[in-house]
C-alpha cells in the first residue's frame, strides 16, 4: 500500500479504481457467459428474447452492491476472511428479511417487528432482485422497482463510507 500512496494519486482514485477494475472484471466474464448462452439457446430453440441479456445486467447489479460491502470491510478490518463473512453475512440477512410479511406475522413483540421493517429497507434486496431476474428472463411485467433504488442506495452509501475512511486512514 505504501507504493500506492507515494504516487501522486489521490486515495480516492485508488479505491474508485480497484473497484471498477473488479467490477469490469466479472462485467466482462458475466457478459460473455450470458450472450454466449443466449446465442446458443437462440440457435437451439429459435427463441431471442432479450430478457435473458437484462437478467445479467442486473446480476452484475446485485454483485457491484454487495463489492461494496465487501470494500467498505476491507477498508476497516483490513482482511479479506471479514469482508467475505461480512458479504455473506448481507446476503443471508437479505434472504431472512425478505420475508418480512411472513416475520410480522410470526414476531409477538412490536419492536421486533419494526426492526424486521427497518432492516427490510435499509438492507439491499438481493432476493427481490432475483424475483426481478426471474420476471424478465419469463417476459413478464416487473413491478418492484422500489427494490432496485433501495440497493442501489444501499450500494452507494457504503461506497461513500469506503471513500471517506480510505481517505483519512493513516497508513
Amino acid at each position: 500500500i505504501e507504493l500506492l500512496l507515494s504516487k501522486p494519486v489521490t486515495r480516492y482514485y485508488i479505491l474508485l479504481g480497484r473497484y471498477v477494475g473488479n467490477v469490469l472484471v466479472v462485467a466482462c466474464n458475466l457478459f460473455y457467459l450470458i450472450v454466449a448462452i443466449w446465442i446458443i439457446f437462440g440457435i437451439k430453440t429459435q427463441v431471442w428474447h432479450a430478457g435473458f441479456l437484462f437478467a445479467g445486467l442486473s446480476t452484475l447489479f446485485v454483485f457491484c452492491v454487495l463489492l461494496t460491502v465487501s470494500l467498505l470491510t476491507g477498508v476497516l478490518w483490513e482482511s479479506a476472511a471479514v469482508s467475505i463473512i461480512a458479504t455473506f453475512g448481507v446476503m443471508v440477512l437479505s434472504l431472512i428479511v425478505s420475508a418480512k410479511s411472513t416475520w410480522e406475522r410470526l414476531l409477538s413483540s412490536e419492536w421486533s417487528r419494526d426492526l424486521v421493517r427497518g432492516l427490510y429497507y435499509v438492507l439491499p434486496r438481493i432476493f427481490d432482485i432475483g424475483r426481478i431476474n426471474n420476471a424478465l428472463i419469463t417476459n413478464q411485467l416487473v413491478t418492484d422497482w422500489p427494490a432496485v433504488w433501495t440497493t442501489a442506495a444501499f450500494g452507494a452509501v457504503l461506497l461513500g463510507a469506503s471513500l471517506f475512511f480510505f481517505a483519512r486512514r493513516d497508513f
